[in-house]
């Protein structure tokens, strides 16, 4: 599997617990600070940046809050298809900016590019990709921000429900985040 701007690559020591050495694990990061991270937990250092030389192929990539940040989309979603076996899948999270999301002001910097479920749908389809699943889920935006703008002023139960609504997947209507799930066709 490979893990696109990874940072401490979760999914990677999550599926290194599961699955132990039967499944190798790499990632795609520039933050110079994560070598030794990786070499501690066993994790591949495939490049600094995507798409990486090469040709080598991956069955699963795993792209969490990255996607929106790259400056050359097309460029980099060819990339996915190309680093993807037949077959493979493809997950991405992003933010959901849906209506709400642009009514209530996020602080959205350094966001290059903003995705509704139907636009990441679309860039996906284009560059040969099928949509498996795309849902918006978590919390919902108005929420959301509310939540972010006043951290000072949110109580444990607060706290409690906004990460127990970031970790799942249930579909929420206008939820800031999009999670989606793409096969390579």
């Amino acid at each position: 599997m490979l893990d696109v701007g990874a940072a401490a690559s979760r999914i990677s020591r999550v599926a290194k617990m599961h699955f132990g050495d039967r499944v190798q694990c790499s990632v795609v990061e520039p933050g110079e600070g994560w070598v030794e991270y990786y070499r501690h937990h066993h994790i591949r250092l495939a490049g600094h940046f995507f798409p990486i030389a090469g040709d080598e192929t991956w069955d699963y990539i795993h792209t969490s809050h990255w996607l929106e940040h790259v400056e050359k989309l097309d460029v980099v979603i060819k990339g996915l298809r190309s680093s993807l076996r037949k077959g493979g899948l493809c997950f991405i999270e992003v933010p959901n900016c849906d209506i709400a999301y642009f009514t209530h002001d996020f602080p959205d910097q350094p966001h290059v590019h903003f995705f509704t479920a139907a636009s990441l749908r679309q860039a996906m389809q284009t560059h040969g990709f099928v949509a498996v699943d795309v849902r918006e889920c978590a919390m919902a935006n108005a929420a959301y921000l509310n939540y972010r703008r006043r951290p000072e002023s949110v109580t444990a139960e607060e706290r409690r429900l906004a990460q127990e609504s970031e970790a799942s997947t249930d579909p929420v209507a206008s939820g800031n985040l999009l999670r989606g799930l793409f096969r390579a066709a």
